[in-house]
């Protein structure tokens, strides 16, 4: 694509958006070229450094190349989107542009050129995406909306210009010391058991995003069904506080920090991600009302939860629950997962060739290494031959 000769970035952004696009991994790179300028070094460069927003880290550089190519690949399957009605059209948009931001391939202008890749998806399409009128606040939200919790819907809303519906935005409810809550529920009939605050941690850290997804899917069937506030108004309550910086993560931490021992949640083997964390997250609860205000207003102030804890790779959470969702067959034919695959692939070997490991054992071998490694997936230091060299080092422990 050969830009043409402005001054601006204004002037080369307008002539840009009516320039003969080209919707591949090459393309994106002619457009970050064309739109940045010969000035910029990085312009047209795919980043070889870690890049975050707001502490939320965007793709593991070794993996950008193939996650973009994967994009792309299902872009091109679909004929950008243009088989679609006009709603579908701009939520399939929207979820492009979010999961590309979530890739976030240059170390500078990665919004701006989105926005333009936006406008030419959507003019090859027949419809118009008018993000160059949109305030750089505007598109600042709603990207990181679908950037850290994968809800789409608002940038949706922007594209096609529509208002934004309120309850996109949850709001918590904020308790003492402004320590997000949990609404009130049911409490749960299972049997309790006994957790230290270090293991309800961990499993917070293990289920959180699943459960998030969960909540989220859980408002957007309530909001689709036009359910009344009774029963929506809990559900955003719930996900607002899942999603809150100083959510249950961070108040386990908060616990832990004065060593205070253990909770006793009601819990069940069939709970879904949400319902767990619900569970658990309810019994830390009591343990924060059990503190007094100045406590609370130290440890909040003292308290440092590891950054991954809390906020993470948004990204990377994306590449594991792929893993574990896709066949065998599908990880070993994507670049990112093949490693990871045939890991799992010496597992399962080596288990089978152990006469004394029964079935329902192997399967509990094999589903254990999968956990393994999406939790390193989500790690934004992990590296596929890391992950193969631990594979490797527990085939040697299995039997």
């Amino acid at each position: 694509m050969q830009p043409p000769e402005k001054s601006s970035a204004d002037d080369r952004y307008t002539a840009l958006k009516m320039a003969e696009p080209s919707f591949t991994t090459d393309g994106l790179l002619a457009l970050h070229a064309a739109l940045l300028g010969a000035p910029h070094h990085t312009a047209g460069q795919i980043r070889g450094t870690a890049l975050s927003w707001d502490g939320h880290h965007f793709a593991h550089a070794p993996l950008i190349a193939p996650s973009l190519e994967q994009r792309f690949a299902i872009l091109a399957k679909t004929n950008t989107f243009q088989s679609l009605s006009r709603d579908d059209f701009f939520n399939a948009l929207a979820h492009h542009i979010c999961e590309l931001h979530a890739i976030s391939p240059f170390r500078i202008g990665n919004r701006r050129t989105l926005a333009l890749h936006a406008e030419q998806i959507a003019r090859a399409s027949g419809y118009n995406a008018q993000t160059c009128k949109l305030s750089k606040n505007a598109w600042d939200e709603v990207l990181m909306l679908g950037f850290i919790h994968k809800d789409y819907r608002a940038i949706a809303c922007l594209l096609k210009g529509a208002p934004i519906p309120v309850d996109l935005f949850p709001q918590s409810i904020i308790g003492i010391a402004g320590l997000p809550l949990l609404p009130n529920h049911d409490v749960s009939p299972g049997r309790r058991y006994l957790r230290t605050i270090a293991r309800a941690r961990s499993e917070l850290e293990d289920y959180l995003p699943e459960a998030r997804d969960q909540a989220m899917a859980q408002v957007i069937k309530l909001t689709q069904n036009a359910a009344g506030q009774s029963q929506l108004t809990p559900a955003s309550q719930v996900l607002a506080y899942l999603r809150h910086s100083k959510g249950p993560i961070f108040q386990a931490a908060m616990l832990d920090a004065i060593n205070f021992g253990t909770i006793t949640p009601a819990l069940q083997a069939e709970h879904s991600a949400l319902e767990r964390v619900r569970e658990i997250a309810a019994a830390i609860s009591v343990g924060i009302a059990q503190q007094t205000r100045g406590s609370l207003e130290f440890l909040i102030e003292t308290v440092r939860v590891p950054e991954y804890a809390v906020r993470g790779s948004p990204h990377q959470d994306r590449l594991a629950a792929l893993f574990l969702t896709n066949t065998a067959e599908q990880n070993h034919a994507d670049p990112r997962f093949a490693a990871c695959q045939r890991a799992v692939d010496d597992i399962s070997a080596k288990a089978k060739r152990n006469r004394t490991s029964s079935p329902k054992r192997i399967a509990a071998k094999i589903d254990q290494t999968r956990r393994e490694i999406a939790a390193r997936i989500r790690s934004r230091d992990m590296m596929m031959a890391d992950v193969k060299a631990g594979a490797n080092a527990r085939v040697a422990r299995v039997g």
